[in-house]
């Protein structure tokens, strides 16, 4: 299973999606995001239509010595196919999420 790691030491990291022959990225700021997980609660919602962490594509963890906050994304995101927008962003409270689309070169 393929991970995507977002360090809170990087402001702006992308996780990279390809998606119906573009390349989809995902940015956290880190400066905004304080890990209260709604974005993991949107995922798991888009899922199984109801709210259920833990089949969630996304995975959210703090430590609780130095309080550094890990974003990750597994391979089950399916980019929000049926949805108008990615739900981890359309429902991140603090907006620490944004998309950034991109055209794939094919050469």
């Amino acid at each position: 299973m393929e991970l995507f790691i977002i360090s809170f030491f990087t402001i702006y990291q992308p996780v990279s999606l390809f998606f119906k022959g573009k390349i989809m990225k995902i940015i956290r700021n880190s400066d905004l995001c304080y890990a209260c997980k709604t974005c993991q609660l949107a995922c798991s919602f888009h899922h199984t239509k109801t709210f259920w962490p833990e089949r969630s594509s996304i995975i959210i963890s703090r430590n609780p010595q130095d309080g550094t906050i890990k974003w990750r994304m597994n391979a089950t995101c399916d980019k929000c196919v049926d949805e108008e927008e990615s739900l981890c962003v359309k429902y991140c409270i603090y907006g620490a999420l944004q998309v950034v689309k991109e055209v794939k070169d094919n050469d």
